[in-house]
């Protein structure tokens, strides 16, 4: 999954978004929003008001992913592991404690901690 397969999966399945293509120039140009594109002219300049947040790739976008499930899940933790057999790579790990008797959980581990945040998050909610 590509990262804006990943963000347009987190703001449809968390957030109940829907996400809009606009495009342009024939088709060759494009742009995501969340609803329908609403621009704005900032000083001769015309920007997309309402784009979609690159969650997979900016950390104050995946933290909102983060507050947004904690109806879905009690505990969160992130937290870190060197791969040694890997010229000792810094891998992320990202769990989602399930609020349910059973005590299940989710997780998600890689090199790229939004990513690894978001992509716990999209098993949380399938799991739940």
């Amino acid at each position: 999954m590509t990262n804006q397969e990943l963000d347009i999966a987190i703001a449809e399945t968390i957030f109940n978004h829907k996400v809009v293509k606009k495009t342009w120039n024939k088709g060759k140009s494009y742009s995501l929003s969340l609803g329908e594109p609403n621009y704005y002219d900032s000083q001769g300049e015309t920007s997309l008001y309402n784009p979609l947040p690159n969650y997979s790739q900016d950390i104050t976008s995946a933290w909102e992913v983060v507050e947004e499930l904690r109806t879905v899940s009690k505990v969160f933790s992130l937290s870190t592991v060197v791969d040694y057999s890997q010229d000792t790579k810094l891998l992320w790990i990202a769990k989602w404690e399930m609020n349910d008797p059973d005590y299940r959980f989710v997780f998600a581990t890689g090199e790229d901690v939004c990513r690894v945040i978001c992509e716990a998050a999209l098993r949380a909610v399938e799991a739940k």
